[in-house]
């Protein structure tokens, strides 16, 4: 007869999770940038290696932007040189400031699968954001797009893989999912509002309606909270997590 394993080995797997256990138990997550948004979000941020789902009433409402607080490169700080004065002691430097952002999310690819509309370069050199990072895939079919999204997301090579799809099964979704879990990479799955009255395996699902000035959000499911909060957040962070530097590159045209 085999031994039966202990109940504190069982509940230590990975793949178990419990129904009040935050969903982002042993992962890196990453501030959104918006405090009241990180107050809505498990640990207070995104957990990467995560697919996050949001419904959208059409596309190029600007529902990228709500995620570019986690690509914008960290501030250069001016700090005085080390070198110390003739007849002078050196001072030990002061540790600098972290960004919200982390290196890994600041310098790996950002892939776009089949994006609805032609990217607005200037909104993301605004952000900077380095045009460089972005990668488009094309595909024929939603097939093809299914499987972009899972070979970009296990890569390791990825940021985030954003995609559009129209129609979208709970076993694709449950293997973009496993794909996201397998690298830390951030998968963004932008649907129609309708479809999150479908079953999702994504552990985090957002309504999001989007005025001139601001994102109306509700949270649908989240791992480890109660769906059914509701937040309005202006569309430009606050300011200490607003990082505009000039940026020079290929001009496109989005409007997302």
């Amino acid at each position: 007869m085999r031994p039966v394993p202990a109940i504190e080995a069982i509940l230590s797997t990975p793949a178990l999770w419990r129904g009040r256990q935050g969903g982002d138990e042993g992962r890196r997550v990453l501030s959104s940038g918006w405090p009241e948004l990180d107050a809505l979000l498990p640990a207070s941020g995104w957990p990467l290696g995560s697919l996050i789902e949001i419904g959208i009433a059409a596309p190029g409402c600007g529902e990228c932007a709500l995620f570019f607080p986690l690509w914008t490169r960290p501030p250069a700080t001016n700090e005085p040189s080390s070198r110390a004065k003739p007849g002078s002691k050196a001072r030990p430097s002061k540790p600098r400031r972290q960004s919200i952002a982390t290196p890994a999310l600041t310098q790996d690819l950002i892939t776009l699968i089949d994006p609805p509309f032609l990217p607005y370069a200037p909104g993301w050199q605004q952000r900077d954001i380095s045009l460089s990072r972005l990668w488009w895939i094309s595909t024929g079919n939603e097939r093809q797009r299914l499987w972009a999204a899972e070979q970009s997301l296990r890569s390791g090579v990825c940021a985030a893989v954003l995609l559009w799809p129209q129609q979208i099964q709970p076993n694709a979704l449950r293997r973009l999912q496993l794909a996201a879990e397998s690298s830390n990479a951030l998968g963004l799955c932008f649907r129609p509002e309708q479809e999150l009255a479908q079953p999702s395996h994504a552990p985090i699902r957002l309504h999001l309606r989007a005025s001139a000035a601001s994102w109306n959000i509700e949270l649908i499911k989240c791992r480890g909270r109660t769906g059914g909060a509701k937040l309005i957040i202006p569309r430009e962070p606050p300011p200490k997590a607003v990082i505009a530097t000039p940026a020079t590159g290929l001009q496109l045209q989005w409007s997302l």
